[in-house]
């Protein structure tokens, strides 16, 4: 008989989440999740997916979330309506550190989209310090240092405006 040693996952702190689950947003279902960084392309990997038409389907938008319900960090899909709603109701990525619910409707006959339902829910004040902290310390695998990042004036204001919403 051969021995295995313990699980010793406890005894270690996990300093970076390499791969996510992805939340599915169901139909019907509302999902609780706090939003801990930008909006972003998905990136591509291997051969990008054919349209009907021939042209390439782009990567997915993604945002990196807690889900609110179970405490498991992961990422949503997120639909054309949602980074929408999200970008134009809260400018310069505001939106991140805040809470939502969001539910997938049912597509009614004859549209090319499914409606959703979004509202910025109030965190439990018992997440509060624990959902300030994951988003202070949140760090997208995808950051590049500033001076790397920006290619001109603007671009680098961007990168501080993100800088500077993440850190409230």
């Amino acid at each position: 008989m051969t021995e295995t040693a313990a699980p010793a996952a406890k005894k270690f702190k996990s300093k970076k989440k390499l791969t996510l689950s992805t939340f599915k947003l169901e139909k019907g279902k509302m999902l609780y999740a706090l939003i801990l960084g930008p909006i972003h392309k998905g990136v591509q990997r291997g051969e990008p997916k054919k349209r009907p038409d021939g042209t390439n389907e782009e990567p997915p938008m993604l945002a990196h979330v807690i889900n609110m319900e179970t405490g498991e960090h992961g990422q949503i899909m997120v639909a054309k309506i949602i980074e929408t709603e999200l970008t134009e109701q809260y400018p310069n990525n505001t939106y991140i550190g805040k809470a939502f619910g969001i539910e997938k409707g049912e597509r009614k006959p004859g549209k090319r989209y499914d409606p959703y339902i979004i509202e910025e829910i109030e965190i439990p004040a018992e997440l509060a310090e624990a959902s300030a902290e994951a988003v202070k310390e949140f760090k997208p695998a995808t950051d590049k240092p500033a001076d790397t990042a920006a290619k001109s004036d603007d671009d680098a204001k961007g990168v501080a405006r993100t800088q500077e919403a993440r850190r409230r």
